[in-house]
């Protein structure tokens, strides 16, 4: 099973069948037959049901380490150890992609990404913010909902990259695999009005690092975070973006 995940191609050889199938079915639109960047090794055994902090070391061997698996890495091999579960599974990909995509300055971000004629909408907030709420309005408005929780992002050439994910949140979507430049980015907030105005600085950058998943404790992760806030604000000028889910009126401002 090839899995394609921003600009990576990851392949997993599970010896669950049980495993394998739900995440034949959970990962399917980002199936690839590309050449693969990284071969994982899956074995499934009873560990912790409840997951603790992770921890990762990096070096030549990378270890990521949780209560419901345990993931080696060395080269372009790795084994992974898990419990046979869909969710564990899902946690480690997660956390893997971030920590390893964050030195490519490739960020996993919590927010909701949209698609309408080509262009990509970017909409960034944490738990509350109403990522699902206004994906659910967007997906009414003629825009293809890419995710509603989670999805990649990249500066690069003066260009903002955004690559979507199989992670999702309330909507409870699998999606599939889209890339895209972004057109434009809004930070959003509920409010009884709808109503834009031109994100500071200071308050972007303080977003986007909430946003930003980033497992690692390593300095370097952090820069390169910082490093593509930096990009990232002055390609695109971010916007707050205050709607009311009351109706799509918000969209014109779009």
């Amino acid at each position: 099973m090839k899995i394609k995940l921003a600009e990576t191609v990851i392949e997993f050889d599970i010896e669950n069948r049980k495993l394998l199938s739900a995440c034949k079915k959970r990962y399917k639109g980002f199936f690839s037959r590309a050449e693969a960047d990284f071969r994982v090794k899956v074995k499934t055994c009873p560990l912790k049901i409840n997951p603790s902090n992770v921890r990762i070391k990096s070096g030549r061997l990378i270890r990521v380490e949780r209560g419901d698996f345990n993931f080696d890495l060395r080269g372009r091999k790795g084994f992974l150890e898990t419990r046979p579960s869909i969710y564990s599974f899902d946690s480690f990909l997660r956390i893997f992609s971030s920590f390893l995509f964050s030195k490519e300055s490739i960020f996993l971000m919590h927010g909701a990404l949209a698609e309408r004629k080509g262009d990509f909408f970017v909409f960034l907030g944490k738990s509350g913010a109403g990522k699902s709420t206004i994906s659910s309005i967007l997906s009414k408005s003629g825009f293809k909902i890419l995710s509603d929780e989670l999805f990649y992002i990249k500066a690069q050439a003066g260009k903002v990259l955004a690559y979507s994910s199989p992670f999702w949140g309330e909507m409870k979507g699998k999606g599939e695999y889209a890339r895209g430049e972004a057109k434009s980015i809004f930070l959003i907030e509920k409010s009884a009005e709808n109503f834009k105005k031109r994100a500071e600085f200071s308050f972007f950058y303080k977003q986007f690092l909430r946003c930003s998943m980033i497992f690692s404790k390593n300095k370097t992760a952090a820069s390169a975070a910082s490093g593509a806030a930096c990009s990232i604000f002055k390609i695109l000028r971010p916007k707050i973006l205050f709607f009311s889910k009351k109706d799509n009126s918000f969209v014109k401002l779009l």
